[in-house]
């Protein structure tokens, strides 16, 4: 039919151009017709293709557009945009009708994303939307930038074959490189062309295309970042939304399929990652066996072991799309080439969220400007995607190919080594951070590998690192812990332990619980009794700061049993305050304050200072709770005055709200008040959140006992709110058992009472608690969160100092 266009001959890839010409051959493709770009792109296929345009034609007017119904053609594309695949379309082809204040296009238009993320799709849509804004034509080249075992096109073979698509004889194409480029340009002067080049391989590539006349536009696809191109705007493809890849699917496996078991659907687009060719690739397993249930095919993805294998179709596999782009720069001329391969083979020793050049550096054993540069050639490379602070994480399907490479590629020692130095690095870090935030809390001593911290401005700065890096530091230490390698097992357990106060710090005391469990398994696994004892201590510190009292009695009383024959006098010292916490928090008062006096004289014969404080706020404690409050004011005011002297505000704010609740015992909530007041204050200029809930809800009481009870009533909510994000649902029922009394009904039931149960019986206990206002009982169980648990945590520290 004339004037029709169809494909009159196709070759494989590298091959002679594919044509598109009419049934006769006098007449050309017109940019009109939905064939002049090779509509099999959509599907994935390979094609190395070139529109071809008549020598003359008179330039025409651009018609409206077809994305932004804007007929002067100028759309300020940056505002069209979006995270959907429509956004990102609209995005592209705005970009190719009009730059901000001119009739003319963008003249570099890069689509750029890791392997399979949807760029030569995203390309030839955008193409098709914008083709009457190039009335003189399209041409389209695959460069052959990714392509397995072929040859990419070099620009002298790009330059040829653009203008033999624009009618130039083969003969009279110039040899040279700029006599070529410089052809081309006289061809495209005073026209409207849009160039496509697919899988380009970078810059370098197309570099001699790139300054074309005004109204030409290049729209490039490439796994390399464009950024550094000139006069270029970039579109970097991120994953697709949870929805579009349930759309995806639904349209490519069957949307009844999908309909039937949604929430499978919403797990198998996660499990994909976002991925187009992921999700092509799932959804060809699901149509090969229409029986199989979405639910099956996630169990195997689930599966780190297999996924990848299971996201493989004839020559179509996401591995072997990753295994190219690790490929290239592998076999590079360029060094930081080939450290970038070796970086993302060995961040697949980790399992962590996401990392920084500072890990790489670690795990290459590397310095840390060449894991810079590293890092920074991964990102252009898209292979990882770059974050906030200098941080970067792997796609989700990336990291399982990265574990695939460490897994052939480096022998058992050198993972194990690889993993020893981030622990190393986390390990070093974490305790120079905590000397930075407050000098009395140290660690058990522990030689980790050696290795260079990461560099820390004062406590501010580590307080931001320490929360940053919390998810990537618990991973390892749960990986090293995981490991059966004894050796690597046992510096993660000591991982954990210089957790600890990080975490009691910031207040994230289920971390703590959970990550000493684990540990306890490792002490129990090597026969290790100190770490047993140590992660005993640790379990039931992290109880006891949630108000788990009788939960924790029994990892203190184990703690003791196994330090029973020790000859550390520090460790049993250490013990015993500890149980004492949990006595007094239980209201076992008499054999607190026995531990507290044994506690208090081994901490007086060995010189720990620190041990000394607990000593006397666990035996204040113990005496407050027997009634008798002038020797529980006694032991207060002396474990005041030495930690003012020792300049430790943690100690210092706990024995200052010891002595507000003998004061509150003694009927004189106004100075109670002022002394929990102080003690806030103290609190928040040192940044210690984790006795936080116990201050305002305290605080909330005696308030309320005053009279002041607007002032009250906003304590007891912020009481509320902060033990909820801190884990400790004691506070969390006693500021609304207290709110109660104010004449507001609470949202919820009690979660935890003080002896660790719950329900009514739990609930009436501390309500009752909290209307004894004079008796010294109530107010010690008011105050039962995890006082001399911090303080016999700071036991632990003076391990350090021998």
């Amino acid at each position: 039919m004339p004037g029709s266009c169809r494909c009159s001959r196709s070759t494989a890839a590298g091959g002679r151009p594919r044509r598109w010409t009419s049934s006769t051959t006098s007449s050309v493709c017109s940019p009109n017709t939905s064939a002049s770009i090779p509509a099999n792109l959509c599907d994935g296929r390979t094609s190395a293709s070139c529109a071809r345009i008549p020598p003359s034609r008179r330039r025409r007017p651009p018609r409206r557009s077809p994305l932004t119904g804007s007929s002067s053609g100028r759309v300020s594309f940056r505002a069209i945009g979006g995270s959907s695949w429509d956004g990102r379309r609209r995005w592209c082809g705005c970009a190719l009708c009009s730059r901000p204040g001119t009739d003319d296009p963008q003249a570099v238009v890069a689509v750029t994303g890791t392997a399979g993320a949807g760029k030569s799709t995203l390309a030839v849509h955008a193409a098709h939307a914008v083709s009457d804004h190039y009335p003189d034509g399209q041409l389209y080249l695959n460069l052959l930038g990714a392509t397995p075992g072929v040859g990419r096109l070099n620009p002298l073979d790009l330059l040829g074959r653009l203008l033999r698509g624009l009618g130039v004889r083969s003969e009279s194409v110039p040899s040279d490189q700029d006599e070529a480029a410089a052809m081309l340009r006289d061809r495209l002067a005073g026209r409207r062309t849009l160039i496509v080049l697919d899988d380009a391989s970078g810059p370098e590539q197309v570099r001699p295309l790139l300054g074309l006349p005004a109204g030409n536009a290049l729209l490039v696809t490439s796994r390399e970042s464009f950024a550094a191109a000139d006069d270029c705007v970039q579109l970097v493809l991120g994953r697709m939304s949870r929805s579009e890849a349930v759309t995806m699917l639904a349209k490519l496996a069957g949307a009844e399929r999908v309909a039937a078991d949604p929430s499978a659907a919403a797990e198998l687009a996660d499990l994909c990652g976002g991925l187009p060719l992921a999700l092509r690739l799932a959804a060809a397993r699901l149509m090969e066996n229409r029986h199989t249930p979405l639910t099956e095919l996630n169990a195997r993805l689930r599966d780190e072991r297999r996924a990848l294998h299971e996201l493989e179709s004839g020559d179509l596999a996401v591995r072997a799309s990753l295994q190219l782009s690790h490929d290239v720069l592998a076999g590079s001329g360029h060094e930081p080439d080939r450290t970038a391969a070796a970086a993302l083979c060995h961040l697949g020793v980790l399992r962590t969220p996401d990392a920084t050049p500072e890990v790489v550096a670690a795990l290459l054993d590397a310095p840390q400007d060449a894991a810079e540069r590293a890092v920074a050639r991964l990102v252009r490379a898209n292979l990882a995607e770059p974050g906030e602070q200098g941080r970067f994480r792997l796609h989700d399907l990336v990291r399982l190919f990265a574990m695939e490479l460490a897994e052939r590629r480096l022998s058992e020692r050198d993972r194990d080594d690889a993993l020893d130095r981030v622990i190393g690095l986390y390990g070093t870090t974490v305790r120079l951070a905590m000397k930075l935030i407050d000098p009395h809390r140290v660690h058990p001593l522990h030689e980790f590998a050696a290795c260079e911290p990461f560099a820390l401005t004062g406590g501010a700065d580590a307080f931001a690192w320490l929360e940053r890096e919390r998810p990537n530091i618990l991973a390892v230490a749960a990986q090293a812990m995981g490991s059966p390698n004894s050796s690597l097992a046992r510096s993660g357990a000591y991982l954990a332990f210089s957790c600890h106060w990080p975490l009691v710090y910031t207040g994230h005391h289920p971390e703590t619980v959970t990550l000493n469990r684990q540990a306890l398994e490792v002490g129990e696994r090597l026969g290790d009794p100190d770490i047993s004892a140590l992660a005993n201590s640790y379990i039931a510190l992290g109880l006891g700061y949630m108000g788990r009292y009788a939960e924790a009695l029994a990892y203190h009383r184990a703690e003791v049993d196994l330090l029973r024959t020790c000859g550390d006098a520090f460790a049993r010292m250490r013990a015993l305050g500890n149980l004492g916490v949990t006595l007094n928090a239980l209201m076992m008062h008499k054999e607190a304050l026995s531990s507290a006096r044994e506690q208090l004289r081994i901490a007086r014969e060995i010189g720990s200072a620190v041990g000394e404080r607990h000593a006397l706020g666990c035996a204040g404690e113990a005496h407050l709770g027997l009634g008798d409050t002038a020797s529980a004011m006694a032991a207060y005011v002396e474990m005041v005055s030495l930690a003012k002297e020792a300049g430790d505000a943690m100690q210092h704010s706990d024995a200052l709200m010891c002595m507000a609740e003998v004061y509150m015992a003694q009927d004189d909530p106004r100075s109670g008040v002022m002394l929990f007041e102080e003690a806030l204050v103290l609190m928040r200029e040192s940044r210690f959140r984790g006795l936080e809930a116990r201050c305002l809800g305290n605080l909330g009481r005696a308030e309320r006992l005053t009279g002041r009870l607007d002032r009250a009533r906003a304590y007891l909510q912020e009481t509320i709110v902060v033990a909820q994000e801190c884990g400790a649902d004691y506070w969390v029922d006693f500021a609304r058992e207290e709110l109660a009394l104010l004449g507001e009904s609470p949202e919820d039931g009690p979660s935890r009472t003080v002896d660790g149960s719950g329900g009514a019986e739990g609930s009436a206990r501390v309500q009752n608690a909290a209307r004894a206002e004079g008796s010294a009982r109530a107010q010690n169980a008011a105050r039962a969160e995890g006082s001399a648990g911090a303080e016999g945590e700071e036991e632990v520290d003076a391990v350090a100092h021998g």
